[in-house]
């Protein structure tokens, strides 16, 4: 089959009805990890699994229990919000009630004794050395790793709680509330309060009103994580894993409920295709993010022949663009973990949305907004790339989504229409993949034309760094390996391999004498070797650092993604070999980003005050 033919037939069973059903019922449920709405959630996702004729396996993990860790990993202990209020004293009306306003709870946070606790409001924006014991604070938007010291020190100084406020966001309402996250352990009721709300707790401190706190809570619930896979068996071909976190403070319709619903269409679109013993072999996983796929890759990944050869996380897949903004974003798995997958993602997004023609025919002209970027890592995706893994992974996605992680991301910011293109896309990708055939050589031609644009975008770039003909080697190494993967998959359906290696090669070396060489001094400096076990995350890093640590690295982490982005290719680059000045080239030829050998350097040293790497000499 052809990626067209693919595309309609996937088409001709998705509907948006379906989309719609699934995405708002789990948006009705409250998915913080360790609550009892993500076990709900679970239970649906697995009935709509075993509706698509799946092998359905769904698995609960007790908080502290043996088997419940993986490598660094292990489910939230924190207890579970059942219901909090927050009221000033004399409003007739709370100004927070949790469940009934979203996302207004941190999760990880304490509950109260059960008769609340009472203190007065100290604004700690206007007034930052104020400091009374028995008060609720107020703090301005605080990133989460510097967050978790604030509160540790307002809890030593006798804290009754703590609300933090949202950030301002352009074009979205003031009422709107950001999700907010704790760590386990957390001592003090924590809120995450709107504009608005900010605003009344910012004039109780001016009037020197008192307050009154209230969180009950819940011991936390189990872990679920819920796998399937089609009974087809990969017979020589490539088995493939399509991932979808189901976690998410309520209602988080866009993240990622979309992502959720999608998977459940896909499963049932493909029996309704290719029967229960034909057609792709792939797998289907709804767990909650980084911790679930942590489980599966140490718990179900290495038994039999659960081991995917590719895996495709659809993350955020629906946001109406005119109101959210966001595109549809292909990002691929890293240079070092090279496929095609970028390829296989943009070819079938060519067959779902057919390019137009310019009026002379000349010029191809897209009809449906998308992108293909560098590997970041901020998903499910990075544990599987992880060169402790090693398994190919892409991310589909729509961003940025103005609504992201707040109580704005309804199912009334949903595009079901664009949420179906999305999961079409992703449907044909991966059955592409799996069954092979004449839609392969659609995917080498996008692959092959993604790998000639990132080379002549070189030439354009006048933008972060100084390129260099490093970039272009990266560039064409990646290409290539790509390539020599789908040979590997399919060896006996891409006859022209070589050609679009040979083509891609002979492009770069055109395009060579227009960048200069990369510095060939030898590097010096100290040597990182890995201490970790398992996939990183900077999730687990945290958990692992102190109080001091974490400060640390939140300020080395100003920049936000673009810093996030940099720890994740260092990460990935570190080999026991080479010292920080190649590491931070590797990462910055990874990532198109300026990587500082010294900022390198520090991002190293608190690896290291975890214990997760050593240093030695170049």
């Amino acid at each position: 089959m052809r990626l067209t033919d693919l595309a309609t037939a996937y088409g001709d069973v998705i509907s948006t009805a379906a989309l719609r059903t699934d995405l708002t019922t789990l948006a009705g449920h409250d998915r913080t990890q360790g609550g009892q709405g993500l076990l709900a959630a679970a239970e649906l996702v697995a009935a709509r699994a075993d509706r698509a004729g799946l092998e359905v396996h769904v698995r609960h993990f007790l908080p502290g229990a043996a088997d419940s860790r993986w490598w660094n990993y292990t489910p939230s202990t924190a207890p579970s919000v059942r219901t909090a209020t927050l009221t000033i004293n004399g409003d007739g009306a709370p100004l927070i009630a949790y469940p009934e306003q979203p996302c207004t709870v941190a999760r990880g946070c304490a509950a109260t004794p059960p008769t609340g606790l009472t203190g007065p409001v100290v604004d700690l924006e206007r007034s930052p050395d104020r400091r009374i014991s028995g008060a609720f604070y107020l703090l301005p938007p605080t990133a989460r790793l510097a967050l978790d010291g604030r509160l540790e020190q307002l809890a030593d100084q006798g804290a009754v709680g703590v609300a933090v406020r949202t950030d301002r966001r352009s074009h979205i309402d003031a009422s709107l509330v950001e999700r907010l996250e704790v760590a386990d352990g957390t001592r003090l009721p924590v809120f995450s309060v709107s504009l608005q709300q900010a605003a009344r707790l910012q004039h109780a401190a001016d009037a020197g009103e008192y307050l009154h706190v209230f969180v009950e809570c819940d011991p936390p619930a189990a872990m679920p994580l819920v796998y399937a896979r089609r009974k087809v068996r990969r017979q020589g071909r490539p088995h493939g894993l399509l991932s979808a976190h189901l976690c998410h403070a309520g209602p988080g319709a866009d993240d990622n409920a979309s992502g959720a619903a999608a998977l459940t269409s896909i499963a049932y679109a493909a029996y309704s295709i290719f029967g229960a013993n034909a057609g792709p072999d792939l797998g289907f996983l709804w767990a909650p993010e980084t911790i679930g796929t942590a489980a599966f890759l140490h718990d179900i990944a290495d038994a039999g022949d659960a081991r995917p050869d590719f895996v495709v996380c659809l993350d955020s897949l629906g946001g109406d663009p005119h109101l959210c903004g966001g595109t549809l974003t292909i990002e691929g798995s890293p240079d070092h973990q090279p496929s095609p997958l970028a390829g296989a993602l943009e070819a079938a997004a060519r067959a779902v949305q057919p390019d137009a023609r310019s009026y002379a025919g000349t010029v191809r002209l897209p009809t449906w907004a998308r992108g293909v970027v560098p590997f970041v890592g901020a998903g499910d995706h990075a544990l599987y790339a992880d060169p402790a893994i090693g398994i190919p992974a892409a991310r589909l996605c729509r961003q940025p989504n103005r609504y992201q992680h707040t109580s704005g991301d309804t199912p009334a910011t949903i595009c079901y229409p664009e949420l179906r293109r999305g999961a079409i896309t992703a449907a044909a990708a991966v059955t592409a993949l799996c069954i092979g055939g004449p839609a392969l050589t659609e995917v080498t031609d996008a692959a092959t034309d993604l790998a000639l644009r990132r080379i002549t975008a070189l030439l354009g770039d006048t933008g972060l760094r100084q390129l260099t003909t490093a970039d272009l080697v990266a560039a064409v190494d990646a290409a290539h390996g790509g390539l020599d993967v789908l040979s590997r998959w399919h060896p006996s359906g891409l006859l022209d391999v070589e050609a679009r290696r040979k083509e891609v090669a002979e492009h770069a070396h055109r395009l060579a004498p227009v960048l200069p060489p990369p510095v060939t001094s030898l590097p010096v400096g100290r040597v990182p070797l890995r201490g970790w076990t398992g996939p990183w995350t900077l999730h687990a890093l945290a958990e692992a650092l102190n109080t001091a640590g974490r400060r640390r690295l939140a300020g080395l982490l100003g920049d936000g993604p673009a810093d996030y982005a940099r720890l994740v290719a260092l990460a990935h680059a570190v080999d026991d070999a080479s010292p920080v000045p190649v590491l931070a080239a590797r990462a910055a030829t990874a990532t198109g980003l300026p990587v500082d050998a010294g900022h390198a350097e520090a991002l190293f040293d608190v690896i290291a005050e975890a214990g997760w790497l050593t240093w030695s000499s170049a």
